[in-house]
């Protein structure tokens, strides 16, 4: 059996994610500087500390001797890395014989290359020096062709996407949670908006509630706002999930609540569509290139999201159009063969 290394975060959902792609294809292999165990996956870890998620991990290029060391010991036939500027960068750096696809997921191009010069040069290299890229979204795509003139022959445009079996069997036709937002507590989920305009939507409907799932960086910060807002009854935090209880979740939900600032092929909004969940999100490119018009679309800002939760309706039409539209685009049993099917032709031709 072929050997695939997968070089990336390990304790993320993505990660997680693409090591199932491949489960019974390749011998598995992962290099983090996260801990993470997976079964059936020889695991390493490279301690650098605690790890930001805002950047400044300048500690992962001090590791770059020992994740060399521990390649040419696995001696890998292919490796898939994760994210332009970190694992990507190290991994292009090393300049290595054998093909690394990268994967790319969003912030990583739409952001970080964004915040200083030396992350914009790091993104270009990387992108010159690696064999094929994975973009989650088609505006990443278009990105990585015009301002880093990757040529669109070693680009596939895909999202590994979500369990569409898993999420319609959890389905029922109890919907009694009114509004849920699932994504991290980091600024760019402007989870804060969220919730001032959710305190003015609950002073004329004292019954609704709105559920938070997850967890981040400004978890003490979004607790202490509900507090001071005195809306604790009405908002419901519940902690960071194991991923099938966090479905439980959404499938009860009527509304979806999402207001980053920037995004790639968002899961948390596709598992929403799958769970039949009536979307209300940030009027961003990302998000009108999945949904169309089938949402409701606010600008990011308490007052606008307070007066678009007041518009939204539960329409029928709304949530057939996007089931359909991930069932047919962003199912992993069928994206996970296409993925697949890249890897193998880069296999057989090294």
């Amino acid at each position: 059996m072929k050997k695939l290394l997968i070089f990336g975060d390990g304790s993320i959902i993505h990660t997680k994610k693409w090591i199932d792609v491949f489960k019974g294809y390749y011998k598995l292999y992962l290099i983090s500087f996260s801990k993470a165990e997976f079964t059936g996956v020889e695991c390493h870890y490279l301690d650098v500390g605690t790890i930001s998620t805002s950047g400044n991990n300048y500690k992962y290029l001090l590791q770059i001797l020992k994740v060399r060391k521990l390649i040419m010991r696995i001696k890998p036939d292919i490796i898939n890395a994760h994210f332009l500027t970190s694992y990507g960068f190290i991994i292009a750096l090393l300049n290595l014989r054998m093909p690394v696809l990268l994967t790319l997921h969003g912030s990583d191009v739409l952001i970080t290359p964004q915040k200083s010069l030396m992350y914009r040069l790091a993104a270009k290299y990387t992108l010159s020096k690696l064999d094929y890229y994975f973009s989650a979204a088609t505006h990443i795509s278009v990105i990585l062709e015009k301002k880093y003139h990757v040529k669109s022959t070693k680009i596939t445009t895909i999202q590994y996407g979500v369990d569409v079996k898993k999420i319609t069997q959890m389905q029922s036709d109890i919907k009694d949670i009114g509004f849920i937002s699932t994504r991290n507590f980091v600024q760019n989920s402007n989870i804060s908006i969220i919730i001032k305009a959710f305190a003015q939507y609950v002073k004329k409907n004292p019954e609704n509630k709105l559920y938070i799932l997850g967890s981040g960086v400004q978890e003490k910060e979004l607790h202490d706002l509900v507090e001071s807002l005195e809306v604790k009854e009405n908002i419901i935090f519940t902690g960071k999930l194991q991923h099938d209880e966090l479905l439980k979740f959404l499938v009860r939900a009527k509304n979806y609540l999402s207001m980053t600032t920037s995004d790639g092929s968002s899961l948390s909004l596709l598992e929403a569509m799958a769970a039949k969940v009536i979307p209300i999100v940030s009027d961003i490119r990302a998000n009108r290139e999945v949904l169309q018009d089938a949402a409701y679309y606010s600008e990011i800002s308490v007052e606008n999201l307070f007066i678009t939760m007041n518009k939204s309706c539960y329409v029928k039409e709304i949530i057939e159009r996007n089931f359909n539209y991930v069932a047919q685009y962003a199912d992993f049993e069928k994206n996970k063969n296409i993925i697949r099917d890249t890897f193998s032709k880069y296999v057989i031709n090294n």
